[in-house]
C-alpha cells in the first residue's frame, strides 16, 4: 500500500473516466489534424463530420473528456504532493527549487498521465506515479539555478553510477573503465 492514499475512487469509475478522457483526447487530436490539413481552424460542422457524429454529441464528448481528465487529476493530486516533498527532502538539488514550482511540474505529468491512461493493466495511481516522477525530475533539472546539464546526461550519469556500484559490490573492487563499458554495452569513449 502506498503512503499517499488517493481520495477513494472505484475501479469502475476510474475506468469510465479514463475511457472518456481518451475519447476527448482523440477528438481534440482530430481537430488538430484538420487544422493542419485545412491550414485554418475547422468549423464545428467540419470537425463533427470528420468525427462522424453530430455537433451536440461532439461537444458533449469533448466536455466529458475534459471533466473525466480533471476528475482523475483531482483524485490523485496527492501523488504530486508526495513526490515533490520527497524530492525536496532527499535531494541536494531539491533544496534549490521551490515546492510550488515542483508541484506545477508534477501536475503537468499527472495531466499527461490522465490523458494517456489505458485501464485494465494497472491502477491509475501506479501509471500516474511514473509520469509524475519523470516530469518532476525533468522539472528539477530545468528549474535548478545554474543548471545546464541536460536531463538525458543526468540519467546516463545515474545509470553509470548504479552500474559502478553493482560491479564494485560483485567484484569486491572498483571496476575498470573497460568492465563498465562492457557491462553497460557501451563504447569505451562514451
Amino acid at each position: 500500500m502506498s503512503s499517499y492514499p488517493s481520495v477513494f475512487i472505484l475501479q469502475e469509475e476510474e475506468n469510465t473516466a479514463a475511457k472518456f478522457s481518451q475519447t476527448g483526447k482523440r477528438l481534440q487530436v482530430k481537430r488538430k489534424e484538420l487544422n493542419k490539413t485545412l491550414g485554418r481552424q475547422p468549423t464545428d460542422s467540419e470537425w463533427s463530420s470528420a468525427c462522424k457524429m453530430n455537433i451536440e454529441e461532439l461537444h458533449t464528448y469533448v466536455d466529458l473528456g475534459i471533466q473525466a481528465r480533471n476528475r482523475l487529476v483531482q483524485h490523485n493530486i496527492r501523488i504530486v504532493d508526495h513526490w515533490a516533498r520527497r524530492l525536496i527532502q532527499n535531494s541536494k538539488a531539491g533544496k534549490d527549487v521551490s515546492y510550488y514550482e515542483l508541484v506545477a511540474e508534477g501536475l503537468i505529468g499527472l495531466t499527461k498521465a490522465a490523458e494517456c491512461y489505458q485501464p485494465g493493466r494497472v491502477r491509475f495511481y501506479t501509471h500516474a506515479e511514473i509520469y509524475v516522477r519523470s516530469q518532476l525530475y525533468k522539472g528539477l533539472t530545468k528549474l535548478r539555478a545554474g543548471s545546464h546539464t541536460p536531463h538525458s546526461t543526468m540519467m546516463m550519469n545515474a545509470k553509470l553510477q548504479k552500474a559502478q556500484n553493482y560491479l564494485t559490490y560483485t567484484l569486491k573492487r572498483k571496476p575498470t573503465d573497460e568492465e563498465l563499458s562492457s557491462f553497460l554495452k557501451m563504447k569505451l569513449d562514451t
